[in-house]
């Protein structure tokens, strides 16, 4: 199935549903987060730093094809399981000397095979939320009918 074009909001609370429910590794949990112009910050306590919250940083930098990039301060090396993935450190001294490390959030991936291909055309971060515009979307017929049954107050 082809989808020319295709624009969404994520309002916050939508958006607050989703992070409460992503899975992060083992000793890390979400706490709280924030929206802000082009960026947003979550409040993460981590086990390995004795529980105390600590604020991450992602600010918007770029995005290429159905990629989006962040700026993560202070530079972080944990994987987020499907969430975001960062940029690979091969060095101990590489996050420490750096004041960002790159974290990638990738639609294809997020949709769980709903969609195949998509070319973000336009994307904003605000205190209110998300705002997406994505063009040339290859998505999976059977999957995306699927969807909309479990979107139907009808369906059982």
């Amino acid at each position: 199935m082809h989808i020319q074009s295709i624009s969404a909001t994520i309002p916050r609370e939508t958006l607050a549903s989703f992070l409460r429910e992503a899975r992060f590794p083992e000793g890390i949990a979400l706490t709280d987060f924030v929206l802000g112009e082009g960026a947003i910050v979550l409040v993460l306590k981590i086990a390995s730093y004795f529980g105390i919250p600590v604020r991450v940083k992602l600010e918007l930098d770029s995005f290429h094809g159905s990629r989006i990039i962040f700026k993560a301060t202070p530079p972080i090396r944990f994987p987020t399981e499907g969430i975001f993935d960062l940029a690979p450190h091969h060095e101990p001294e590489a996050v420490s000397r750096s004041k960002y490390t790159l974290a990638e959030m990738d639609l294809l991936k997020l949709s769980k095979g709903l969609i195949r291909s998509a070319t973000i055309s336009r994307l904003s971060i605000t205190k209110r939320g998300f705002s997406l515009e994505a063009r040339d979307i290859q998505a999976d017929p059977h999957k995306i009918l699927a969807a909309f049954q479990n979107l139907s107050p009808n369906h059982k």
